[in-house]
């Protein structure tokens, strides 16, 4: 019976999202957090900084982009996606079909967690209009409070202050990320 439950609750956890595979130890990490897509506000673990992290990544052409200077004073979305991932593609397809409504508004970082090589995140690249950030060690995933399970995104406001987190999509979840999305343009909380 407690294996039963086990395999429900894998289950359930590939339902809205995928668990990402570290290829160098071929291990996967399983979410475990409480966050659940879009279902309401997310509390914040400890190692969730408070604050934008200004860093300089690199992007899929392996030139260097300070993330400080490409968000500005505009409220963000980190998302971090694995090439591979169904729901990364689901939600990367939500984006790129509702691009010119949040274009100049919200600040779309899409960061892969592969690397710059990866056959399927070169298709990604050819068919979205967006650039494609890479952090396939997952070090700014971490200090995100990366929980292993993507998509993983991180909402910003225009004071860079974090106001949400997000694990998983669905296409039944599309409406509610776009609520999201017009809030968080919307919110002036203060660092």
């Amino acid at each position: 019976m407690a294996s039963q439950h086990g395999i429900l609750f894998l289950i359930a956890l590939l339902l809205c999202g995928c668990l990402q595979s570290d290829e160098d130890t071929g291990t996967d990490t399983a979410d475990t957090s409480t966050d659940k897509a879009a279902t309401g506000d997310q509390p914040f673990a400890g190692v969730v900084p408070p604050a934008f992290i200004k860093v300089t990544i690199t992007d899929w052409n392996n030139q260097h982009v300070d993330l400080g200077e490409l968000r500005g004073d505009q409220p963000a979305l980190v998302v971090f996606i694995g090439a591979t991932c169904p729901y990364c593609a689901a939600f990367l397809e939500l984006i790129a079909e509702h691009w010119a409504t949040f274009e100049g508004r919200l600040v779309f970082m899409i960061i892969s967690l592969d690397d710059s090589t990866t056959t399927k995140l070169q298709h990604l690249r050819n068919k979205f209009p967006f650039t494609f950030y890479i952090d396939n060690r997952e070090i700014l995933a971490e200090k995100y409070g990366y929980i292993g399970q993507v998509p993983y995104t991180v909402f910003i406001n225009r004071h860079g202050k974090l106001i949400r987190r997000e694990v998983g999509f669905t296409e039944e979840n599309g409406p509610i990320f776009l609520r999201l999305f017009e809030e968080v343009i919307a919110d002036d909380t203060p660092l």
